[in-house]
């Protein structure tokens, strides 16, 4: 992970050109998270912590789980970032969870996955300017990779848990 950056000073990691970088997750690894140490709320800044950190212009893809996964951090940017079929199962594109202050914009997420946005136990979220399209689950939401497809609900945008999420276009 890179470091965290600062309130005035974020820690940027961004292709060249937007979309112009594909991070692969061969169907056996998750392409991109940020994972913190704020695990019990107000750690932040310690050296554990990847906080004020913003992605641009990726592509994530083909992950075992979620391709995109933000969690237990605090100020991330996901600026004109997309998700292609998250792994099979429970799994998203983006998600979002046990964070506060993140930004999702300009995203796209479509494909395999039980949801492609979706924020769980977290709080001051905004997804901006995204869009999704559900192609299809395959598993049922314990995980299970038979190739059939789910009967669990499925959703293109969701908050679970959260609060003071807003999904603005």
């Amino acid at each position: 992970l890179p470091p965290q950056g600062t309130p005035l000073a974020y820690t940027v990691v961004r292709a060249e050109n937007d979309f112009g970088v594909i991070i692969d997750g061969e169907g056996v690894r998750a392409p991109i998270v940020i994972r913190g140490d704020d695990t019990n709320g107000g750690s932040t800044g310690t050296s554990a912590s990847h906080d004020y950190i913003e992605i641009r212009g990726v592509i994530a893809k083909n992950s075992d789980s979620n391709n995109i996964a933000v969690a237990y951090v605090n100020h991330v940017k996901l600026i004109n970032v997309m998700s292609v079929d998250a792994g099979n199962g429970n799994t998203m594109g983006v998600l979002v969870t046990r964070s506060s202050f993140v930004l999702v914009e300009g995203a796209a997420s479509f494909g395999n996955g039980r949801y492609q946005f979706a924020s769980y136990l977290s709080n001051n979220v905004i997804f901006r300017n995204s869009v999704s399209r559900n192609d299809r689950m395959n598993g049922d939401s314990t995980g299970a990779a038979d190739g059939s497809a789910s009967t669990q609900p499925m959703g293109g945008f969701i908050a679970y848990a959260s609060y003071n999420v807003e999904f603005q276009n």
